[in-house]
């Protein structure tokens, strides 16, 4: 019962993470998709979700099973959406500064530079507010 928290976490943000990566990779590959504006056409950027979204959902038999190692496909999985979705946030920043300097800065919408990394990882934010001290504490046993 104690992991049955982190099991559905785990599933659930594994299977965001796939289902928005498959969107912006089928978005590059058909043109005519990418109008709707909800992701962006990203091959790159969709591939890492997918390979994010699995390493979530390698974790997710483990838990079901309480396999001691299992947790640590959550908590890299964790780490993984977190780093990615910083560096997301720094290249909004960046273009924020950009067309700030360069630019016409009236026509800058966050709304616009929002990628699925950035806001998935808000998820990933609530699952290390509630298992990061848990995952430090097994990295300084170790």
């Amino acid at each position: 019962m104690k992991n049955s928290i982190k099991l559905f976490f785990s599933g659930i943000m594994g299977a965001l993470y796939l289902g928005c990566g498959f969107l912006e990779i089928g978005f590059w590959i058909v043109p005519g998709l990418a109008a709707m504006e909800v992701v962006p056409a990203d091959i790159l950027g969709g591939f890492v979700l997918c390979v994010i979204g699995l390493v979530f959902l390698a974790g997710v038999p483990g838990l079901r099973s309480g396999t001691p190692g299992a947790i640590a496909y959550l908590f890299v999985g964790l780490l993984l959406s977190l780093a990615f979705g910083l560096v997301a946030f720094l290249a909004i920043g960046a273009g924020w500064l950009e067309t700030a300097l360069f630019g016409d800065l009236s026509e800058w919408s966050a709304a616009e530079m929002a990628v699925p990394m950035l806001y998935l990882a808000l998820g990933s934010m609530a699952g290390y507010a509630a298992w990061g001290r848990e995952f430090f504490r097994g990295v300084a046993r170790a």
